[in-house]
Order: C-alpha cells, then sequence, then structure tokens
C-alpha cells in the first residue's frame, strides 16, 4: 500500500492496483485492451500477455496466457472507476497527439505512454523498483504483488477455490500447496478461536 501511495504517475499507480487487487501478471496487464473491461457488469477478461522478442525476432507480440486458460476478473468497484477515468485520459492524450500518436501495431491497448507505444516488462520493472526505494521500501519484484493479492485474500477468508481462479492457476490444488503457510497460519486461528469459544462457554 505505502508503494501504491508513493506512486505519482496515475497510470502506473493503476497498474500497481490491479497487479494487487486482480493478480495479474505482468504481461497480462501489458495487454489488457480496452473491449476486455467491460464496465457495465464491472467485469475484466482476461485472455492474453504481451511477450518480448525472443530469439531472432525483433517485436513484441500477444501471445496465449500461461496456462492457455482465459478468467474474468470482478475487481473492487474503486478499480473500475479508476479505469473509467484513466480511459478518459487516454482519449485525451490520442486525441492531443494527432498523428503522432504511435501504437507500434497494439491498438486499443489500457497502459499506454502519452504518445500510444506500449509499455515493456523491463521499464515497468525499473519504475517499481523506483517507486519502492521512494517508498523507503526493500527490492521486490513486481511478480510478488500477485503473492500478497493471494495471501492477503486467504487470510480475508475468501475461498480458495475464487483465488485460484482469480490468479490463473490451473487447480485449487496448486494454489493450496504454494499458499500453504497461510493455510496453516489459517488453520491454528480457527483452532484458537474455537478453544476461546469453549472457555468462555
Amino acid at each position: 500500500f505505502k508503494a501504491i501511495e508513493c506512486c505519482n504517475d496515475p497510470r502506473l499507480k493503476l497498474c500497481l492496483n490491479l497487479a494487487f487487487s486482480c493478480s495479474l501478471r505482468i504481461g497480462e496487464l501489458l495487454a489488457l485492451t480496452w473491449d476486455c473491461v467491460d464496465f457495465n457488469k464491472g467485469l475484466i477478461y482476461v485472455k492474453k500477455q504481451l511477450c518480448p522478442p525472443r530469439g531472432i525476432e525483433k517485436n513484441f507480440r500477444f501471445d496465449t496466457l500461461k496456462n492457455g486458460k482465459p478468467r474474468t476478473l470482478a475487481p473492487a468497484p474503486f478499480v473500475m472507476e479508476t479505469l473509467r477515468e484513466h480511459k478518459k485520459r487516454q482519449e485525451q492524450q490520442k486525441k492531443a497527439a494527432g498523428d503522432l500518436w504511435d501504437d507500434l501495431g497494439f491498438p486499443d491497448l489500457v497502459f499506454t505512454y502519452p504518445n500510444g507505444k506500449h509499455y515493456s516488462q523491463s521499464n515497468v520493472h525499473k519504475f517499481f523498483q523506483n517507486i519502492l526505494k521512494k517508498a523507503g521500501l526493500e527490492h521486490h519484484r513486481f511478480h510478488d504483488l500477485r503473492h500478497t493479492y493471494a495471501v492477503s485474500s486467504l487470510r480475508a477468508g475468501d475461498d480458495v477455490k475464487t483465488v485460484q481462479e482469480n490468479m490463473g492457476h490451473f487447480t485449487a490444488a496448486f494454489t493450496l500447496d504454494k499458499y500453504a503457510h497461510v493455510t496453516e497460519t489459517m488453520r491454528r486461528d480457527s483452532a484458537n478461536r474455537m478453544q476461546a469459544f469453549y472457555e468462555a462457554l
């Protein structure tokens, strides 16, 4: 939360909020297009990721998701409202740029520079490290925001199936195994609550 509060760039702040509150991977964030944002239903459809060039490739490309399984997310209302505001700002930037708007063949992206160009994973990582430094926090990977989401959700009482589907894990068993330390703590807390209930009888 401290890192998000220290971010002055509304685009990157929204990027951090989506990674934290919706568990989006960085490639999924950068590939998000406006046709996958349903303001009427309050949903985000995650269908693709933006991948950097590999080997002899020269250009970025859209690719399938890590496990090949699209997912539908229902973000908190404040996230959708922030997205709506961001869309308005982007439309104004596009209008101001005119013919100078250069989407590099990736039209309709949610996250772009003011000139229409897409972000790269490495640039977002650098921005994130600068924000952490500004906030006085230690080094973390951008991907760690997904882990923060998972731990926070489980501790808040969200069922494992919901967390699994939001994160795009292949099975709930994988989620349980990956965050076994959290569920073990939850079991101990549950036992302590039961003990307190018993002693209060």
